[in-house]
């Protein structure tokens, strides 16, 4: 055999031996059970069957928890299995969000579960919006408890983003921010669901910010945000802006009772206009 076969046949064995390396995981519980088999005879067969089997599980569980801690740290293109795109930023996020509402939680109940788990609750938020059966609980809840684990280290806005992108094809983005946004109890809570909300959902954000903003006064003046004695120019355009920011058709998609309100706000604001005009007109 000449040099260069050897040199060949070398390359052909080390690569073997690494493919076998990066399949240990698929076969070292296997191999720990066939050693108990032999050892044991025809019952250390059985046993060692039953032995590799549990091994290969926990091998396999490890591995996908240690792929989970990696993506959860730096949220990107990793290859971790899932039970539906995005599922396991979606658990991070309504853990840390049920986190935050944990004291809240206790005193008054959060979804009507008073003492449900921070993971499990997650969990079954995720179950919902993904539209995943009960069999896949187990799995999401592993999702959270890693979470929960690892809260302070976990980068929000990466794990909303990675969210984003994982969801972008089923543009389920509003539905996700909704869910989420419904677990948030308090100031903390609240202001994570709508930075949440403002990645998932761009333009839903933009609304309720605008809700947020409605105005509550009766001076006409404040209504459309101008000192008293403004000019007829700087009334006209800040209804106009104002008019476009709240007109109903902007606002659209809240639910009866906020549109019913922005719809309040739009005439408010028409009103303080007129009354405006009327009064620098003579």
């Amino acid at each position: 055999m000449t040099p260069v076969s050897l040199e060949a046949a070398a390359r052909r064995v080390m690569r073997f031996v690494r493919y076998l390396w990066s399949r240990r995981y698929d076969w070292q519980g296997k191999a720990v059970g066939s050693l108990i088999g032999l050892a044991g005879g025809l019952f250390g067969v059985v046993t060692g069957a039953i032995v590799g089997h549990m091994t290969d599980i926990l091998l396999r569980q490890g591995r996908a928890d240690r792929a989970l801690v990696r993506y959860l740290e730096n949220p990107g293109p990793h290859d971790i299995e899932e039970c539906a795109p995005g599922a396991a930023s979606f658990c991070a996020l309504a853990t840390l969000l049920a986190l935050e509402s944990k004291e809240r939680r206790r005193r008054g109940g959060l979804l009507g579960v008073e003492s449900i788990g921070t993971a499990a609750l997650a969990a079954e938020t995720a179950a919902a919006v993904f539209g995943l059966s009960r069999e896949f609980l187990p799995a999401l809840e592993s999702y959270s408890r890693v979470a929960a684990s690892m809260a302070p280290r976990l980068n929000r806005d990466l794990l909303a983003e990675s969210l984003a992108a994982r969801r972008a094809k089923a543009g389920d983005g509003a539905a996700l921010a909704a869910a989420l946004s419904s677990l948030a109890r308090g100031a903390g809570a609240e202001e994570l669901a709508r930075e949440a909300a403002a990645i998932l959902d761009p333009a839903g954000a933009a609304r309720s910010a605008a809700l947020r903003s409605l105005p509550r006064e009766d001076d006409p003046w404040r209504i459309l945000d101008l000192p008293k004695g403004a000019s007829i120019d700087q009334v006209k355009a800040s209804f106009r802006a104002l008019a476009v920011r709240f007109h109903p058709d902007a606002l659209s998609g809240l639910g009866e009772d906020r549109e019913r309100e922005a719809a309040a706000a739009f005439r408010k604001i028409e009103s303080a206009y007129r009354e405006i005009l009327r009064s620098v007109e003579g």
